[in-house]
């Protein structure tokens, strides 16, 4: 749809420049808008660059550019993370101004600075958030909650934390649910729980209650770090607190109940979610199912992919691998092979783990032929030549 807007705003720009009537500023930011939002990137720069230069390609005059003109092509930039483009923007509307008469202002660097976080780059953010602050532009909320974003995929928490605390201090901009939510992510990212749980606390003292991201965050935090009870003490806290868990939260709890061989916590969850009035998708049925595979409960992964079905919850190729795996620890092959050609009449393609999976179930049950037969299709070749040195030394074939 805004790629056909896009066509419409420059077959318009077209007609206009065969009538020869000169197209306005806000004319021209119009098409620059449809064509960002269209996905045409390289023509809405082209067409800012041809309003720089005061002529189109044709040399017909076309107004200069104003401030909605740049943000307009660095928010496209923004949206898909190309953080050079926006920073060259950024620098080009600098080095002009004395002849545009205009200025970065705190949506520039709201996008610029958007665009760094997108592409998970820190030290380029701190640098334009400093060159904003340096400017003397008053940067909001969404700046600095951009600028924190910026250090969640290397974890940098401790920038992360210091921005937080900057935030009124140094910009005199109050922390939100969304500053608070950003720092628990960065934490996340990097593994310090004990951070994340002293955040979560300072959000209540300082009047912002946590929400179900708050939660979901600090609880995926605490299972990743091994800490289940501290992740069901939060889950106990939301009811406290009147903030209701989402899916999301069950299904973050269930996995690692999965992960940590809590197979009964995983089904008492699952049934939870539906007294709840919520409805088990495929992640929550794949992560319970696989939870049955420290007990070797192939009865109750049996029930959970009928239940799935039953619910029109399609399984997917981690649901079924995670079943052939319930198979495997009950050396189980027979029922193994027939989920692998159920998943082959599904046109859902198994992959290495899945046949890993059933290939040490056929070993279990001295199945030579069709564990031979399995091995022809893994993918990588390390993991096949592995694979076949294992099955010559318990087989002896």
């Amino acid at each position: 749809e805004n790629q056909g807007l896009a066509n419409v705003a420059l077959r318009l720009l077209a007609e206009m420049k065969d009538r020869g009537i000169r197209p306005s500023v806000v004319t021209m930011n119009a098409a620059i808008s449809a064509c960002a939002k269209g996905g045409k990137l390289a023509v809405a720069q082209g067409l800012l660059q041809d309003m720089e230069r005061g002529f189109d390609r044709d040399d017909r005059p076309l107004p200069g550019p104003d401030i909605v003109s740049y943000n307009a092509a660095i928010s496209a930039f923004a949206r898909r993370g190309r953080w050079i483009d926006a920073i060259t923007t950024l620098k080009r509307l600098q080095k002009l101004s004395t002849y545009t008469g205009t200025s970065p202002n705190v949506v520039t660097y709201g996008a610029v600075l958007d665009a760094c976080a997108k592409a998970g780059r820190w030290k380029p953010a701190l640098d334009v958030l400093q060159e904003g602050r340096d400017a003397g532009i008053r940067l909001n909320a969404v700046c600095l909650n951009a600028a924190i974003n910026a250090f969640c995929p290397a974890g940098q928490y401790e920038l992360a934390l210091k921005l937080l605390r900057e935030m009124a201090a140094v910009d005199g901009v109050r922390p939100n649910i969304v500053s608070y939510n950003s720092c628990l992510k960065v934490c996340e990212r990097a593994g310090i729980h004990g951070a994340a749980l002293d955040l979560l606390e300072e959000m209540s003292a300082a009047g912002i209650e946590p929400d179900v991201v708050s939660f979901n965050t600090c609880m995926s935090l605490c299972a990743r770090t091994g800490n289940l009870k501290e992740a069901f003490k939060l889950l106990r806290r939301m009811g406290e607190k009147g903030c209701q868990p989402d899916l999301v939260t069950f299904n973050t709890l269930i996995n690692y109940c999965a992960e940590y061989a809590k197979p009964q916590l995983a089904l008492k969850l699952l049934k939870r979610v539906a007294r709840l009035g919520l409805k088990p998708d495929v992640v929550s049925y794949s992560a319970c199912i696989k939870a049955c595979v420290s007990s070797a409960d192939l009865d109750s992964a049996t029930r959970l992919l009928t239940s799935m079905e039953s619910a029109g919850v399609k399984p997917n190729v981690i649901t079924y691998t995670s079943y052939i795996n319930v198979c495997e620890s009950c050396r189980n092959s027979e029922v193994a092979l027939a989920t692998l050609k159920l998943m082959d009449e599904s046109n859902i393609w198994p992959n290495d783990r899945t046949l890993t999976s059933c290939i040490r179930a056929c070993i279990a049950t001295s199945d030579a032929e069709n564990a031979y037969a399995l091995l022809e299709r893994i993918t990588s070749l390390s993991k096949a030549n592995a694979l076949r040195l294992e099955l010559q030394t318990i087989l002896g074939k």
